[in-house]
């Protein structure tokens, strides 16, 4: 595996030794039916734990443009430190956020850095992947990055098999898929139809299985 090829993800890693004391000092519950909306702003004196369930984060500037741009999953942290944007979150299935305030959380920063670099490792996966959609933009061919969002739900989300096939419950839509990378719906389509004809993948009720993940690779490096 190329080294960095999974360094900038929409997929951010979760955290779940945080539980207990998110637990312990909860001010509130939020539960969440699948695709119903969260707004982070409602809170903006608290931080949440996602403590079950996934969630989808979407960001929109004054001016109503829009895009999705992370999933959190249980074990992340979510929050709202400003208002520069306005921030939209939904459900992909039933999920529950415990809530405390922002003096408890930050007390615990200040007391263990162990949660501090997990806090930061977060911003900076976040930031990271900003920074490099922008970049990157226009630059890379719309097929590799289709490629390689699939490749990273294999690595974030999918369960190896005995036959080195990976099954992944496919979560996101045609809109979310490009909406991450940019390219439109019709190509996204046409292109995972590609590789289903090169048997790379298969899609199967709510599951992509990636049946050969060394040849998308393979395919990721040649199109590079």
């Amino acid at each position: 595996m190329e080294k960095g090829m999974y360094d900038s993800t929409p997929f951010i890693n979760p955290n779940m030794s945080i539980l207990d004391y998110f637990t312990e000092n909860a001010k509130s519950k939020i539960t969440l039916k699948k695709g119903e909306l969260f707004t982070p702003q409602a809170f903006d004196s608290m931080v949440g734990l996602i403590k079950e369930g996934r969630l989808k984060v979407e960001l929109s500037n004054e001016e109503g443009e829009n895009r999705l741009m992370w999933f959190l999953e249980k074990g992340c942290l979510i929050a709202c430190f400003h208002k520069t944007f306005y921030q939209e979150t939904f459900a992909l299935e039933k999920a529950e956020i415990l809530m405390i305030t922002k003096d408890t959380f930050f007390k615990l920063l200040h007391t263990n850095q162990g949660y501090l670099e997990f806090f930061i490792d977060q911003l900076y996966k976040k930031y990271e992947y900003c920074i490099n959609t922008l970049i990157t933009e226009g630059k890379e061919i719309s097929k590799v990055r289709v490629y390689k969002l699939i490749q990273q739900l294999g690595k974030n989300y999918g369960v190896i098999q005995f036959d080195n096939s990976i099954h992944v419950k496919n979560f996101l839509t045609r809109k979310d898929m490009a909406s991450i990378t940019g390219v439109h719906r019709s190509n996204i389509i046409k292109y995972i139809t590609e590789l289903e004809h090169l048997d790379v993948i298969k899609k199967e009720k709510q599951f992509i299985i990636i049946k050969q993940p060394q040849l998308l690779e393979e395919l990721i490096n040649t199109e590079e």
